[in-house]
């Protein structure tokens, strides 16, 4: 239970995700003065996250953590706050966005981990909106990290098939569990697609990392609420923390 709302607790279970209100007009344009000064051009997906200056990042998520505040004490309880990140899906196949999974970071047999993603202007197939498989986060409970094998690469095709288009307006919400399969439409805009994201767990969750090492079993690593303020070795190990424990993991491919 992460909502305060049991409906709302109850769609998330069921679809993985949930859209609903969230910035007002004025929050929007608040929140694009922010990327403004935070804006990194790129001709490639691009996360604020990515960069090597944490306290540019300690920043960011201060500030837009103020933004973010009163709307997340309204609707969700019990939880920590792992950071905000602006998302810049630029125009062209530079932008490209596969289906995918976000990565494990907490024991999803006892909890669930979430992004609220945000655009800062209103999107449609045209500009990148954000594409999902209803209820998905349920297909399987392999774990997911960089170095990683990916075990839903032979059904992309299949699920794509399956997807639906989220047309969102600026400031809506998008609030879904890291194990739904999702994805974006290409940008074939003029400009680029804006979104920023508040990552967050339930409070008694333990945050955690995993890699795949050289002898091919999992490290495990219990890490703290900062991890990724600091962690900006991206797709690697993380050099700040040493893995608690190794696990052994099937990664058999899904099939269809």
């Amino acid at each position: 239970m992460i909502f305060r709302s049991e409906q709302l607790n109850n769609e998330l279970e069921r679809k993985g995700y949930v859209v609903l209100p969230f910035f007002d007009a004025q929050q929007v344009v608040e929140l694009q003065k922010l990327y403004a000064k935070y804006e990194s051009e790129s001709p490639y997906f691009h996360s604020t996250t990515f960069s090597k200056d944490v306290a540019t990042k300690q920043r960011l998520n201060e500030e837009a953590g103020v933004v973010f505040k009163p709307k997340v004490e309204e609707l969700f309880t019990s939880y920590k706050n792992l950071g905000s990140s602006f998302l810049t899906k630029p125009a062209g196949q530079g932008g490209h966005m596969p289906v995918h999974q976000d990565w494990t970071i907490v024991d999803e047999s006892k909890y669930g981990s979430y992004t609220i993603w945000v655009p800062l202007q209103d999107v449609t197939e045209e500009n990148g909106a954000i594409t999902v498989l209803d209820g998905s986060h349920r297909l399987s409970t392999t774990l997911r990290s960089p170095g990683l094998p990916v075990v839903i690469n032979d059904i992309e095709p299949e699920v794509r098939k399956r997807m639906k288009t989220l047309r969102m307006k600026a400031g809506e919400a998008f609030i879904f569990n890291h194990a739904l399969l999702h994805a974006s439409h290409l940008n074939t805009s003029s400009n680029s697609r804006i979104a920023i994201t508040y990552g967050l767990i339930p409070e008694a969750a333990q945050l955690l990392f995993y890699y795949q090492n050289e002898n091919g079993k999992v490290d495990k690593y219990e890490v703290d609420d900062n991890f990724f303020l600091h962690y900006d070795n991206h797709g690697g190990t993380p050099s700040f923390v040493e893995p608690v424990a190794q696990l052994e993991q099937d990664f058999t491919p899904i099939s269809v």
